[in-house]
């Protein structure tokens, strides 16, 4: 968090609001105190559900990517129902 607070300085990002989420995977209380200390002129604010909200929305490309995996999954289990029998691993 203190690279993140240098760059946000660099910036010129260090006095503005700033979105985070707290109760993220990989987010401590540690990151948040560092934040904190590093950024006093900033609003530090609870954006929770952000990134989930911004992963909802997919690109045209994004649902090609999938529409090819989902067509690629199939064949996978097609291919592994074909080969199931008894005795068979």
């Amino acid at each position: 968090m203190s690279f993140c607070a240098d760059v946000l300085c660099a910036r010129g990002l260090d006095r503005g609001r700033i979105l985070v989420e707290m109760d993220g995977w990989y987010f401590t209380g540690l990151a948040l105190d560092t934040l904190r200390r590093a950024l006093p002129n900033a609003e530090i604010v609870d954006a929770r559900f952000l990134a989930d909200w911004v992963r909802i929305v997919k690109s045209p490309a994004e649902i090609a990517v999938m529409e090819e995996a989902s067509r690629i999954a199939e064949r996978v289990m097609q291919t592994a129902i074909d080969a199931v029998r008894p005795g068979v691993r």
